[in-house]
């Protein structure tokens, strides 16, 4: 597993339960983290990172942030079947 694999997994960890404790700013800034976190290593991760700060946004009632997000999950979900 790479680096970047883990540095993504924590964030995304660390979202999860800030998400969990309803402080949902501070889950978007755990998954942006990790996305910003070289996005090229070709893992699910990113998906999963996108759809929760989608979730997030939709939470806290931010819908031009969520469409935002959103968009990216279908690109990366496509990336990813394409590439494997």
């Amino acid at each position: 597993v790479s680096p970047a694999t883990l540095y993504k997994e924590a964030f995304k960890e660390e979202g999860d339960i800030e998400y969990r404790n309803g402080e949902y700013n501070y889950a978007i800034v755990c998954y942006t983290e990790g996305i910003n976190k070289s996005c090229n290593t070709g893992t699910n991760v990113n998906a999963k990172l996108f759809t929760n700060r989608a979730k997030a946004h939709l939470q806290l009632g931010e819908n031009c942030s969520l469409f935002s997000s959103g968009c990216a999950v279908i690109f990366v979900n496509l990336a990813l079947h394409i590439y494997l």
